[in-house]
């Protein structure tokens, strides 16, 4: 029976070697991948999927409608943290619908953002998040002024401008999408 033990342990030893180099080998990857500016959304604010970073800074001019606010760039961000909407590492990913020039109005009749005459779709303002906590509220009409870029969410219940406002383009970053799931 001791017999049995001995060869019995040698494969379990191996099993547990190969599973740790596999937890090796992902670890490295991993870090490769966030080096490289890869982020992994699963927030319904824009669709779920693996991201790129693809500029250090937003360029309005440059074709990107897509946005990552850093964790460090914004008050929103860290209110949306310390209220559990993301986590601390959640990279907050928007759509572009509105820079400077643009006229960002609220509709209280139609529950609805509009920029330069144009309803967006699913985004009425609520008073209250999920959790019944009060949220702040962005100041309608408004004209944004040089720098200002407006974000929205791609869900009605999203986290963004309508809430914290504007953000300064010059602490954004565009993000393309890779892979959405």
């Amino acid at each position: 029976m001791s017999m049995l033990k001995i060869r019995t342990s040698k494969p379990r030893l191996f099993s547990v070697i190969v599973f740790l180099l596999c937890c090796v080998y992902v670890s490295m990857f991993t870090a490769w991948a966030y080096q490289s500016g890869y982020r992994v959304n699963l927030s319904p604010s824009v669709p779920t999927g693996i991201w790129k970073i693809v500029s250090r800074r937003y360029d309005a001019d440059s074709p990107d409608e897509y946005v990552v606010v850093p964790a460090s760039g914004h008050w929103g961000y860290k209110l949306a943290v310390e209220r559990g909407y993301l986590s601390s590492f959640t990279p907050m990913l928007k759509r572009v619908t509105a820079a400077e020039a643009d006229i960002v109005d609220y509709d209280e009749e139609e529950r609805a953002v509009i920029v330069n005459g144009n309803y967006l779709f699913m985004t009425e303002i609520f008073s209250k998040d999920m959790e019944g906590r009060a949220l702040p509220k962005a100041l309608f009409p408004m004209l944004l002024k040089k720098g200002e870029i407006w974000l929205s969410s791609e869900n009605i219940r999203g986290y963004d401008s309508r809430y914290f406002g504007p953000v300064s383009q010059d602490i954004l970053q565009g993000a393309v999408p890779v892979w959405k799931f």
